[in-house]
């Protein structure tokens, strides 16, 4: 690494000891500073005034997490192909556990830190629809939800983390044959196969909020999940079941991309019109297309019923976490093929 992370400049030993040339590397700009205007012929050109850029998070997930609207002690998790789990802190966290648990430490516009790591996503699940797609099944992401609805629960569990299913191609294979290697009802249909895909995918959750807590030493009160794999309600609401924790999902992508949003944060403290995103937080609100998960169903929220009918949503969906635990108990205890990992997380 090229960056101390400590004093946020550039390291300079490391680039001394490498014989690197210092000229090369130039002050750093940081997010929500203004480097200048517009040259004029260009705004000529595109018909506009010479405005003002700033600089915004360098990196997407950077611009994205600025637009989550996290309070308290929350985690957030970048939902895609493969997703992002991570929480906030003021200070780089340089341990040997956060090293061990393979979080890095990636920098906020605010200034701050995001410890998070790579997990798997729904490249999984998108795999398998590529493959029913080249067999004549012309499934939409809403067939495929709809018939995981109807499958058994905890019928079959992977472990998403196995090195078999990074590689793409024959995917519903894959998991049969991690079925069968592991003892368990091999998952034959769509809805089987989808079913087992979320729930897997809902029990690395967990996972991720215990070593997020440990790495930031506090509980995890709440997860924020955006990016296009948070429009999965069955996958959000699974989420919330495995942790017991409320889901706050949104901005959803082709409604407002929360790396877009961010990038307006950023350019809107660069201007002064915000101190911080902790401010633009609440004034962005109306931006936002996310819903609020109480770990109750989404038809009991969107239907308006009273807050005691929320409760008793909430105290149903927690009985499912038991099951969780049971099951996961009482498959895989002690058995070397399937998520060692998972002890002591519920």
């Amino acid at each position: 690494m090229l960056y101390n992370p400590t004093t946020k400049n550039w390291d300079w030993q490391t680039i001394e000891a490498l014989g690197l040339p210092k000229k090369i590397f130039l002050p750093i700009d940081r997010a929500g500073s203004l480097r200048g205007r517009l040259r004029p012929e260009l705004a000529e050109e595109l018909g506009i005034n010479q405005a003002r850029f700033a600089a915004v998070g360098t990196h997407d997930t950077a611009s994205a997490v600025a637009a989550i609207p996290g309070t308290g002690s929350f985690a957030f998790c970048s939902s895609g192909t493969w997703s992002l789990f991570g929480v906030e802190t003021d200070k780089p966290i340089l341990t040997d556990a956060v090293r061990d648990a393979n979080f890095s430490n990636e920098g906020t516009i605010q200034g701050g830190f995001r410890p998070l790591n790579n997990i798997m996503g729904l490249w999984l699940i998108q795999e398998c629809r590529r493959d029913w797609q080249k067999a004549g099944q012309k499934l939409s992401w809403n067939d495929i939800v709809e018939e995981a609805k109807r499958a058994e629960p905890f019928r079959t569990i992977i472990d998403t983390d196995d090195s078999t299913f990074y590689a793409g191609g024959q995917m519903p294979e894959k998991i049969r044959a991690f079925a069968r290697r592991t003892g368990q009802p091999v998952p034959e249909s769509v809805g089987q196969t989808a079913r087992c895909i979320y729930e897997s995918l809902a029990l690395q959750v967990p996972l991720g909020a215990r070593a997020a807590g440990g790495i930031k030493g506090a509980r995890i009160d709440t997860l924020n999940i955006v990016g296009g794999g948070c429009g999965n309600k069955l996958l959000n609401q699974f989420a919330a079941d495995a942790t017991g924790r409320p889901v706050i999902t949104g901005p959803v992508e082709g409604r407002g991309h929360p790396a877009n949003l961010g990038d307006i944060l950023a350019q809107a403290m660069a201007l002064g019109d915000i101190r911080d995103s902790g401010r633009a937080a609440r004034r962005r609100a109306p931006l936002r297309a996310g819903r609020h998960l109480r770990a109750a169903s989404h038809a009991a929220v969107g239907s308006g019923l009273s807050e005691a009918a929320e409760l008793r949503q909430i105290t149903h969906k927690n009985r499912r976490k038991r099951r969780f635990r049971r099951f996961w108990n009482r498959r895989y205890h002690g058995h070397s093929g399937a998520c060692p990992r998972a002890a002591g997380v519920f």
